[in-house]
């Protein structure tokens, strides 16, 4: 079971793999994470997740409800970190719900806010999201994949 974002082809020039769960671009960093089971509190996560090692204090922003290309539920939620009276770093997180499974992934741009085109970027990349269920047994019936029927006697 893996969740996984992919560099569209439009943008595979300016975008690049840097590990399984970073793609990087000059001026912005898209990191991810793993499927996990939704949590109880999941603005909790999503606050947590976007506050990570910020070098600063965090204001979250505006919030977006968004679908992927194949449809799944996506939150977008911003937000700048700032230490003192300067801004770090903006963030966009997109969270994600694939039953009763999510992810996260945030995107990172230092100083003020990043380009029209940059955030366009980052969007596009964050609409690829998608689990693979392959390595994982989803529900009870693929349990009984390839086994033939049979009754009591």
């Amino acid at each position: 079971m893996r969740f996984s974002l992919t560099i569209p082809t439009t943008l595979a020039t300016r975008w690049q793999a840097a590990s399984d769960t970073r793609l990087v671009t000059a001026g912005m960093a898209i990191r991810y994470g793993a499927l996990v089971p939704l949590p109880d509190d999941p603005q909790s996560w999503m606050e947590a997740t976007l506050r990570a090692d910020a070098a600063g204090d965090v204001a979250l922003g505006g919030v977006s409800e968004q679908a992927t290309a194949k449809g799944w539920p996506m939150r977008l939620i911003g937000a700048r970190v700032v230490a003192g009276t300067s801004l770090v770093e903006v963030r966009l997180g997109a969270f994600y719900k694939f039953f009763e499974y999510g992810a996260a992934a945030v995107a990172y741009a230092g100083g003020p806010a990043p380009a029209d085109e940059l955030a366009r970027e980052a969007l596009e990349i964050f609409a690829t999201a998608e689990p693979d269920w392959s390595a994982e047994v989803v529900a009870v019936h693929q349990l009984w994949e390839g086994v033939e029927s049979w009754r009591m006697k």
